[in-house]
């Protein structure tokens, strides 16, 4: 078998190293864009910042839907602590405090951009 197929330590190394990299460059790239805590470009950067996996990006996306479209058949109003509960429950903090209303607020606006029902619900946040 020749060398092509062994995946060595030092391989590892320099992918882990490579990711680290295009980590830091699209924090880079939409932090000169604009993105804040509050109002971030893209959700998936966000999830990378604070370590949530690809499924759970998407299952706060369906749980967000859910929501939206509960709220409007009961013609209530958006809260910041239903918001928190659906992160929270998803990916609990681990900065030994609950997340900040500021980046609940952003993965809310986050989502709002691809849920039309959530962005209508999510001005007044």
């Amino acid at each position: 078998m020749g060398m092509v197929g062994i995946l060595t330590m030092k391989n590892i190394e320099d992918i882990e190293n490579q990711i680290r990299l295009i980590r830091e460059a699209l924090g880079e790239i939409t932090e000169y864009l604009g993105s804040t805590l509050r109002n971030p470009i893209s959700v998936s950067q966000r999830c990378i910042d604070f370590g949530f996996s690809f499924d759970e990006k998407a299952k706060m996306q369906a749980a967000f839907c859910l929501l939206s479209d509960r709220l409007e058949e009961e013609n209530k109003k958006l809260s910041i602590e239903d918001c928190r509960k659906i992160i929270e429950e998803t990916h609990p903090s681990q900065l030994g405090r609950p997340y900040s209303d500021d980046l609940i607020v952003g993965f809310v606006k986050g989502y709002a951009r691809m849920i039309p029902d959530l962005e209508l619900l999510s001005k007044d946040l």
